[in-house]
């Protein structure tokens, strides 16, 4: 139970088995990879609006550093812009051209993967000092500022993960 061990790992968890809407899971190279962008949105927003809640105590979660970023086609293109993500010429055009990347292919899957690595590499390079949920908000913020909204960022129409 959450309640007598809050843990957002298991909130995660317990999303993604029984809400198809949070199940944002794909096969690729044979193995199951699970980006769960908003059933880590929602674990991440319970335990910042409701921590100190007496009355919901399952979300003063003990394990929100083991949350990702929630990647979806915003922080691949902030990461892009500040250099930190780099790209194929051809995905780079494609991008461009708004040619849409269906849900759970290769290039779709790798461009959110890569995202939740490299934001990975930051925090660790930050040294304990932040968490990925931090460096997440951080980077969504940017890629609503000027200079981001104008870029085109990937478009996958057939998913309603993100």
């Amino acid at each position: 139970h959450l309640a007598e061990d809050p843990s957002c790992s298991r909130l995660v968890g317990l999303l993604v088995r029984h809400f198809p809407t949070f199940a944002d899971t794909v096969q690729y190279g044979g193995q199951t990879i699970c980006l769960c962008k908003k059933a880590q949105v929602l674990a991440s927003e319970l335990h910042n609006h409701f921590y100190g809640d007496p009355a919901l105590p399952f979300c003063r979660f003990v394990d929100t550093a083991r949350l990702t970023v929630m990647a979806d086609n915003v922080l691949p293109l902030v990461l892009r812009k500040y250099g930190v993500l780099v790209v194929a010429p051809e995905l780079q055009t494609a991008v461009d051209m708004r040619q849409p990347l269906s849900f759970g292919m290769a290039p779709e899957v790798e461009l959110r993967a890569c995202a939740i690595a490299a934001s990975e590499r930051l925090v660790s390079h930050i040294g304990g000092l932040t968490k990925a949920a931090d460096v997440d908000y951080f980077l969504w913020l940017q890629g609503k500022r000027k200079g981001f909204r104008e870029l085109e960022r990937h478009a996958t129409p057939d998913t309603g993960f993100y």
